[in-house]
C-alpha cells in the first residue's frame, strides 16, 4: 500500500501539498479544524452580498509554462478551463486636494500622467519609470532550493540574480524616503501610502512591475470559490478531508512524529505536513523543538511587523458606474489607539455575483493593532459597539470624499484581527508572514524541524510576505519527502 501523508490544515498550502502528494503516488488525508476549505483564502456572505477576504491580486495568472506559479495554479485547479481571469487596469488610485492619479498597467502612460501633474518632477519620474521597466521578473523556483544540486543552484542564481540584486538595492530605501524625491503633494502621497508605513520602495516597484507585465489578475468568483475548486480537485483525485478535526498535539517518539486529535484519537502516518499557522505547529510540539528563527522575528515587531487589518464592508445602493471603483485619500481619524491619516476603499463592480443587481459591495481595509482588539474582545458588547462606531466613522469619511455616495452606504460587516484569528487560526490575525522593515533579514525556511525525520512544514510563514504564492511551499514539502524516499522529485 502506498505510504500516507497526513496534512494539517485545508488552506491553500495544505490543499496544494495534498494534490502534489496524490500526484506523486502517496495517499493523502487533510485534518482541518474548521468546517470549510481555504484557511485565510476565504470569503463569506452577509445578506445578499459576498465579502471576499483574501485575493486582491494573484501572481502567475498569465499563461507561461516557465512560470512555476502559473503551472502550480493550473495543477491545483485555481486556474484552468472555465475560470475567467479579471485584469484590473489600475494598481491603485490616489486623490489629494481634489486631484487624482492612478498607476496603470502601462508604466509609460503612468509616467506621462505624472509629468502632466508635475513637470518639475521629471527626473524623479523618469528614474521611477525606468526602474519599473527594467525590473527583472522572477518566479519562484519549481523545485525547493534545498533539494537542488550545486549546478541547479548556480543556474538559479544566474536566473534570479538580477531580481535579487535589484531588490537588495531598492530594499534599503523606505517608501516614505523615496516619496520625498517628488515635490508634488499628490505624487508624494501616492508613494507614501501605497504600502505599509515601514515598507521599502522595492516592494512597491517589484509588485508594480509584475502587474505591468500582465503576470497578475483575479480569478472571477473570488477567494472562496477558488478554495472550493482546489478542494474539489483534491477530493476528485482520491484525497480525504476531515473537517472539524483539529490536531491537538504532535507527539514525537524517537525521531518520528504522530498526531493526536482534539478528540484524543492518536493517528500515525508515514509523513506529516503541518500546513497550519507555524505558531500552531510549534504549539503542538514539545518545547525542545523550538525554532530560534521564528522566535527572533516574533520578538522584534518593529523589524518584522505583522499584517493585522480591520476590514469594513459596506452595501452600496449604486452600481458605481461613474464613481471610482478604488480610491486612497487623506483623512484624520483615531482608530484602535492609533491615528489614521488615509483610507483606501475598493468596490467590486467587476464581480457582479458579489452583490444584487444594481448594487455593489465596498471594502475598506485599515492596518490596525491586534493587541487593542484582543484586549477589547474580553467585553463582547464593547467590542461589537466599537466595531460599529469605527465603521460608521469610516462611512462618513468616504461620503465626504465621494459625495455621490452620500446616503447610499450601509455597514454590513466589520472583521478585526480577532476575526481572522478565530475563524482561520492566523497568528494575531496576520494574513501574511512577517513584514520586513529596514534591517530585516530575509528567510526562506526549509520546513524542517530539527530532531524530527518525518515532518515537513508548509505555509505562509516559511516565505517572505506575499500571501498566496506561499502555496508553493506545499509542493516543496512533497518534493522534500520524495527526496528522502530517493525518488525523482524534479518532474513533480
Amino acid at each position: 500500500m502506498a505510504k500516507k501523508i497526513a496534512i494539517i490544515g485545508a488552506g491553500v498550502s495544505g490543499l496544494t501539498a495534498g494534490i502534489y502528494a496524490l500526484k506523486a503516488g502517496f495517499r493523502a488525508e487533510i485534518f482541518e479544524r474548521f468546517t470549510a476549505p481555504g484557511g485565510e483564502m476565504t470569503g463569506w456572505d452577509r445578506e445578499d452580498f459576498h465579502i471576499d477576504g483574501c485575493i486582491h491580486w494573484l501572481t502567475g495568472t498569465a499563461d507561461d509554462p516557465a512560470d512555476a506559479f502559473n503551472d502550480m495554479w493550473k495543477t491545483v485547479g485555481m486556474l484552468g478551463e472555465g475560470v475567467e481571469i479579471l485584469k484590473p487596469e489600475t494598481f491603485g488610485t490616489f486623490e489629494h486636494d481634489g486631484e487624482t492619479f492612478s498607476f496603470t498597467r502601462d508604466v509609460g502612460e503612468t509616467g506621462s500622467r505624472m509629468l502632466e501633474i508635475s513637470e518639475k518632477d521629471a527626473p524623479a519620474i523618469g528614474a521611477f519609470v525606468n526602474e519599473v521597466k527594467d525590473f527583472p521578473y522572477f518566479s519562484a523556483p519549481a523545485v525547493a532550493v534545498d533539494c537542488m544540486s550545486l549546478s541547479e543552484k548556480m543556474k538559479l542564481l544566474k536566473t534570479a540574480g538580477p531580481a535579487l540584486k535589484a531588490m537588495k538595492r531598492l530594499g534599503k530605501i523606505p517608501a516614505a524616503q523615496f516619496a520625498e524625491r517628488f515635490t508634488h503633494p499628490l505624487l508624494r502621497f501616492a508613494f507614501k501610502t501605497w504600502g505599509a508605513d515601514n515598507a521599502s520602495v522595492g516592494d512597491f516597484i517589484y509588485s508594480y512591475a509584475v502587474f505591468c507585465r500582465g503576470k497578475t489578475g483575479v480569478p472571477a468568483g473570488g477567494s472562496r470559490a477558488a478554495a472550493e475548486r482546489i478542494a474539489e480537485k483534491f477530493l476528485s483525485m482520491g484525497g480525504l478531508i476531515q473537517y472539524g478535526a483539529p490536531v491537538a498535539k504532535l507527539p514525537v517518539v524517537g525521531k518520528t512524529a504522530s498526531l493526536i486529535l482534539a478528540d484524543e484519537r492518536w493517528l500515525n502516518a508515514d509523513y506529516i505536513v503541518p500546513a497550519c499557522d507555524i505558531h500552531a505547529t510549534f504549539g503542538m510540539l514539545h518545547e525542545q523543538y523550538r525554532d530560534k528563527r521564528i522566535e527572533e522575528r516574533d520578538a522584534a515587531p518593529a523589524v518584522y511587523p505583522l499584517w493585522a487589518s480591520f476590514l469594513l464592508s459596506y452595501a452600496v445602493d449604486d452600481k458605481m458606474e461613474n464613481i471610482p471603483k478604488e480610491l486612497t485619500f487623506k483623512t484624520q481619524l483615531a482608530m484602535a489607539d492609533a491615528p489614521v491619516s488615509y483610507l483606501s476603499y475598493t468596490a467590486y463592480a467587476d464581480q457582479p455575483a458579489f452583490a444584487p443587481e444594481g448594487k455593489n459591495i465596498m471594502q475598506v481595509q485599515v492596518p490596525t493593532n491586534y493587541e487593542f482588539w484582543d484586549k477589547l474582545y474580553a467585553d463582547k458588547k464593547e467590542y461589537a459597539e466599537t466595531k460599529t462606531r469605527y465603521g460608521q466613522e469610516v462611512l462618513e469619511r468616504v461620503e465626504e470624499r465621494v459625495p455621490a455616495l452620500k446616503g447610499k452606504l450601509r455597514l454590513i460587516d466589520a472583521a478585526t484581527p480577532k476575526t481572522w484569528e478565530r475563524y482561520t487560526g492566523a497568528h494575531k490575525g496576520s494574513w501574511m508572514s512577517w513584514g520586513a522593515a529596514l534591517g530585516a533579514k530575509p528567510m526562506i525556511h526549509d520546513g524542517r524541524v530539527a530532531g524530527i525525520d518525518n515532518l515537513y512544514m508548509a505555509g505562509q510563514w516559511l516565505m517572505p510576505p506575499g500571501g498566496l504564492p506561499a502555496a508553493i511551499t506545499g509542493k516543496w514539502a512533497v518534493q522534500r519527502i520524495m527526496r528522502k524516499e530517493k525518488r525523482d522529485y524534479r518532474g513533480l
